[in-house]
């Protein structure tokens, strides 16, 4: 989850709300920002030696789905 005007379309309190509940079960307690995907843009067009790979920008939420389900 990434911190964008998108998510403009909640009401503040919800907003906020909910982006606090995605921090609580994300290793890495806060959710993205615009600077944390641009970030990984950045690296990716300059290593000249990675190819063919896709890049979670997720802050580990990815490792937290089976944790979830239990």
């Amino acid at each position: 989850m990434i911190d964008t005007p998108w998510w403009s379309m909640l009401p503040e309190d919800q907003r906020a709300g909910f982006f606090a509940a995605a921090a609580a079960v994300s290793p890495v307690r806060r959710v993205g920002t615009p600077d944390d995907a641009a970030a990984a843009v950045l690296y990716l067009s300059g290593a000249s030696f990675v190819t063919g790979t896709v890049t979670e920008v997720a802050g580990g939420a990815n490792l937290t789905v089976g944790a979830m389900a239990s």
